[in-house]
């Protein structure tokens, strides 16, 4: 925290005192292995590059891509949501008080002090039906930014949350957060 230095402590030549600089060092142990293996037929010599990318890379690749992902959604879905007057309302079937949902959800992070930049409301697929049925974000001049994020499967950008997504998600569960709050490390 910062500290105050007053006119008596620079009359009187009192020491200004000195903050500890730390940094927490998290050791991460890579210990699982996430992989699809195949035998290929005897007859995979027949393949065509095309078949083969399409019908074997690109399938083993996607299923390896989709398990990574599983532990950080059953991370994402085991956080709940505060009880009482500090919770995010449960958003309306007819999407009456998705706004309010969100800037409460904004709110929340504001009281946290989570930087306004790279926050991301991910959303499970009932979640995103009734978003998309808010005014604000059907219309594409009202969308973020001139429908270049619908074309990269964003739902839109709504005060201050990039909104995507996810279809690993539980369907009525949404998540709002940092890029920086979760964390997954991997190397091939």
């Amino acid at each position: 925290d910062a500290r105050v230095y007053t006119a008596a402590n620079r009359a009187a030549r009192d020491a200004i005192q000195f903050n500890d600089l730390t940094q927490v060092w998290v050791p991460v142990t890579l210990e699982d292995q996430l992989y699809n293996a195949l035998r290929l037929p005897d007859d995979w010599a027949t393949f065509t590059p095309a078949d083969l990318q399409s019908q074997v890379i690109r399938p083993q690749a996607e299923s390896v891509v989709d398990a990574l992902a599983t532990q950080l959604i059953t991370e994402m879905a085991a956080i709940e949501n505060e009880s009482g007057a500090g919770a995010i309302p449960a958003l309306a079937l007819n999407g009456s008080n998705a706004l309010a949902a969100i800037i409460k959800a904004g709110q929340i992070l504001n009281q946290r002090k989570v930087p306004r930049e790279g926050r991301v409301l991910a959303v499970g697929s009932a979640v995103e039906a009734i978003l998309l049925n808010v005014p604000q974000l059907q219309k594409v001049n009202e969308a973020g930014d001139g429908g270049n994020m619908l074309r990269r499967a964003t739902i839109g950008n709504l005060f201050g949350f990039t909104i995507v997504a996810d279809y690993a998600l539980p369907a009525d569960f949404a998540i709002a957060y940092h890029r920086d709050a979760f964390a997954s490390v991997t190397r091939p």
